[in-house]
């Protein structure tokens, strides 16, 4: 996928927020884990970057 707004990119990473969400995990939590700034995760979340 070479574009953010590929539908299926959009569509998995709706599936990686319900993921999120279920498991009660902050978007801090989850780039303290991933060794990112939480702005990072959010950017993702809200599709402005890949």
């Amino acid at each position: 996928m070479k574009s953010i707004h590929d539908p299926r990119y959009c569509t998995f990473i709706e599936h990686l927020v319900a993921a999120r969400v279920r498991q009660k995990i902050t978007q801090t939590q989850l780039s303290k884990f991933l060794g990112k700034p939480q702005s990072y995760v959010a950017k993702v979340e809200n599709l402005d970057r890949l």
